[in-house]
């Protein structure tokens, strides 16, 4: 590993075949620069400060990942923590030292399906090619036109507290 500015991690691309990580206490921010790992099975990151759930969408592309650890990271403390990452990453087993519960998952599957989060909203920014190393406050901000078409979304009520100030185009079809 290799601690860049700003919180940031710089992985090498040699890491590719890398099952299992450990960066605990090192004051990282962003989990962008793991999204390359595709092998990688467990992830140690607890006591850092990661602090935003949209970062646990650059973890997505990891479908080998069932073991995360972000305990004593501010990230922690959010409202509705685990089971938001329990939604969004799907195949874990294990998280912040607990074992998954199928009825966890159940759950949180119940609660934000069909839901239009900001996570979703930035995973779409993202999709589009917008740098992922960006915070996610410049990226809402900035985002001028924005595709959530065909997500089976119910409730888009969110999108008026989401932060797209700039905001001009918003496709919603298919849902």
């Amino acid at each position: 590993k290799h601690q860049g500015q700003g919180g940031h991690v710089q992985v090498m691309v040699s890491l590719e075949r890398l099952t299992q990580l450990s960066l605990e206490s090192n004051h990282i921010k962003h989990l962008g620069p793991l999204r390359s790992l595709l092998n990688l099975m467990e992830l140690y990151m607890g006591n850092n400060d990661i602090a935003e759930l949209a970062e646990i969408d650059h973890l997505k592309p990891l479908t080998k990942l069932i073991i995360l650890d972000l305990a004593g990271s501010p990230i922690c403390a959010l409202t509705d923590y685990r089971p938001c990452v329990l939604f969004r990453l799907k195949r874990l087993k294990v998280l912040d030292g607990v074992g998954v519960a199928a009825d966890e998952v159940q759950a949180a599957n119940e609660r934000f399906s069909g839901r239009l989060t900001v996570e979703i909203v930035l995973e779409a920014i993202l999709s589009s090619h917008a740098d992922p190393n960006f915070s996610s406050t410049t990226l809402l901000n900035c985002c001028g036109v924005l595709d959530l078409s065909s997500l089976k979304l119910r409730d888009v009520s969110c999108i008026p507290n989401a932060g797209l100030n700039s905001l001009h185009e918003l496709n919603l079809d298919n849902n």
